[in-house]
């Protein structure tokens, strides 16, 4: 019996040890709000730019060569007249997006807090890949 009291007591010494020396609650929950919020701003970045790179798409029958057409006039593609929102933004890190293209798809990706291919938590790839539309 007393060798259970000693590992409860030793136990709970552990834990208010671990405790003590973690950060702070509110500084944990900052650090998540945080997180989320640039996870967020990335994800906006992404859908804002793939829209745009869908209507450019709608409009020439392709897709452009870098994210910079998106915001120039194209002589080989009347229809395209770029607008404002067509600017593609910053992930939520601050840094530009990676774009790949191909004929008929293309992925754009935003690198995480690091900048650096794969990481979790606020260091994780955020991906978006199309599907293969075909004119």
């Amino acid at each position: 019996m007393a060798s259970i009291a000693v590992f409860i007591l030793i136990s709970s010494f552990r834990i208010w040890n671990r405790y003590l020396n973690s950060k702070p609650i509110r500084e944990r929950i900052a650090d998540q709000i945080s997180e989320i919020e640039t996870t967020t701003k990335s994800k906006t970045a992404l859908s804002m730019t793939a829209s745009s790179l869908l209507k450019y798409w709608a409009e020439c029958g392709k897709y452009p060569a870098s994210l910079d057409e998106l915001t120039k006039e194209n002589k080989s593609c009347p229809g395209w007249t770029p607008q404002e929102f067509d600017k593609p933004s910053p992930d939520g890190f601050g840094k530009e997006l990676i774009y790949l293209p191909s004929e008929n798809k293309f992925i754009l990706k935003s690198l995480g807090a690091d900048g650096v291919e794969g990481g979790v938590g606020e260091n994780a790839d955020i991906i978006w890949d199309t599907k293969e539309f075909k004119n």
